[in-house]
Parts: C-alpha cells; structure tokens; sequence
C-alpha cells in the first residue's frame, strides 16, 4: 500500500515537473517573439522617421526655392511700372 502512494506521489510530481517545463519553455517562446517584435517595430519606426524628416528636407528646400523665385519677381516688378 505504501509503495503504491509511493508510486502515485512520485507519478504526480513527474507530471507537476513536465507541464513546469513546458509552461516555462512556453514563456520563454513568447518572450522570445515579443522581443522580435520589439526588434521589427523599431525598425520600421525608424524608417518611417528616415522618410519623415527626408520628406521634411525636400519640403523645406523647395519652400525655399519658391520664397526666393516670388522675391525675385516681387522685385522685378517693383522696378516695373505694371
């Protein structure tokens, strides 16, 4: 009788120990996705940053282009008598 509690005990820690290490090795697949994840997302933040602040440049650039065309028609008109 007792070598068969025995038995039981040690049958049910051997099942308690077997779902431990897979819930941990679960876990540890999901972490390992979640920082994947984390890896991705950064670098398509900082790609969209990248294009951002490239569009931003031309934007920048071509406003300053057409300041400079107005100022110089501005002024030839200014010596024009239109």
């Amino acid at each position: 009788m007792q070598s068969a509690i025995a038995e039981q005990t040690r049958q049910h820690e051997k099942a308690v120990h077997a779902l431990d290490v897979m819930r941990r090795e679960k876990e540890h697949a999901a972490e390992t996705e979640r920082i994947k994840l984390q890896g991705r997302i950064a670098e398509v933040a900082e790609e969209v940053i990248k294009k951002v602040l490239s569009r931003e440049q031309k934007l920048r650039e071509e406003t300053t282009e057409r300041f400079e065309e107005m100022e110089s028609v501005s002024y030839l008109c200014s010596r024009c008598d239109i």
